[in-house]
């Protein structure tokens, strides 16, 4: 054990006698539109530029004043899925290369949230090889309209695209980044349209034209169906993919949950809304129960699940018996527009 280690260990045994503890994460539903998080910080500061709170969808970093010092102790007893790990200012980047190290030892997944450039230690990567998944954030890249930032990222990289109106959401910008990620063979590349307080816009505005202003004030949202679609004409998909995670009883029902709230996600998208919701439903459904839902679906059971509607049913029961759907495949069809057709429920 390192002075440095052994010095956190008495600092936490001192906090303990004092009645203190390890700082507990927030538990939330594992969600594609969230990049799968399942536990985040209650709060993180310690990153002081801006940064995509890709737990919340939300703008990190903007009260930069709060910035602390050093990163708190985790409880990881009560980490059983992909937990969330910002991005820190390069002071701290040896202390997150100790708290992921934690992690790894105590066999919990992680998301570690990277600028381009940016490396996690090989030999930590070796050693966390299947609970350490970096994903690069590209959001001050783009606000500072580097978009050549991205040749900076490693081969096969999970990227994060964040959409912000008047700065990151035109086409042009788009296929300028989606042909250097595709350059670079990442592995995907996800949208995530920010949600902004007005102190956030303005900020945002600050010493950039007047068009800019408006389309932060009073533009549309930014598309991420349309981000989605450019992105797959370039050979890339739009999605990040579930790690699999957690423990071996629950991997074969978190899989049919993913691909459940992916159809739903994307359902909703395409504005077919109730069969959205009740795969969404689904997805929450397989998430929580404690049955094995593919031994159901081999006995004819899966009907006693009351929380799988019709295409719930369909769904689970295809990947259950061919490890594949086509009513997904068709689903993601058309979200991706590679087949046509209107966008009522079949």
């Amino acid at each position: 054990m390192t002075t440095a280690s052994k010095s956190r260990s008495r600092s936490r045994k001192d906090d303990l006698d004092r009645g203190g503890g390890p700082t507990r994460a927030v538990r939330q539903l594992p969600e594609p539109v969230h990049f799968w998080i399942a536990h985040a910080p209650r709060s993180w500061r310690f990153c002081s530029v801006l940064w995509s709170d890709l737990a919340r969808g939300k703008l990190g970093g903007f009260k930069r004043s709060t910035a602390e010092h050093d990163l708190p102790e985790y409880d990881l007893d009560h980490l059983d899925d992909l937990f969330y790990v910002p991005p820190v200012n390069r002071s701290l980047a040896g202390r997150r290369t100790e708290l992921l190290g934690e992690l790894v030892a105590a066999g919990v997944p992680a998301l570690v949230q990277l600028w381009p450039g940016e490396t996690i230690p090989k030999k930590l990567m070796a050693a966390g090889e299947g609970l350490l998944f970096p994903i690069y954030d590209l959001l001050q890249a783009l606000l500072k309209g580097e978009v050549e930032q991205i040749l900076k990222l490693p081969e096969g990289a999970t990227v994060v695209w964040p959409l912000i109106p008047g700065i990151s959401d035109h086409v042009e910008t788009w296929e300028e980044g989606c042909e250097l990620l595709a350059a670079k063979n990442v592995a995907s590349v996800q949208p995530l349209t920010l949600s902004l307080e007005a102190k956030e816009r303005r900020a945002l505005a600050e010493g950039r034209p007047d068009h800019t202003f408006d389309a932060l004030f009073h533009g549309s949202r930014p598309s991420e169906h349309r981000f989605g679609r450019v992105a797959c004409e370039h050979g890339l998909s739009p999605w990040t993919a579930r790690p699999p995670t957690g423990r071996s009883r629950l991997l074969n029902n978190r899989r049919l949950a993913a691909h459940l709230a992916l159809a739903g996600e994307m359902c909703l998208r395409l504005e077919r809304v109730s069969q959205g919701q009740g795969l969404l439903r689904a997805a929450r459904g397989a998430e929580s129960t404690s049955h094995d839902l593919e031994a159901l679906a081999r006995e004819g059971n899966l009907r006693v699940m009351d929380w799988l509607d019709r295409y719930g049913l369909v769904l689970v029961k295809e990947l259950a018996d061919e490890g594949e759907s086509e009513l997904y495949t068709s689903i993601l069809q058309r979200y991706l527009g590679l087949v046509d057709g209107d966008d009522e429920e079949e």
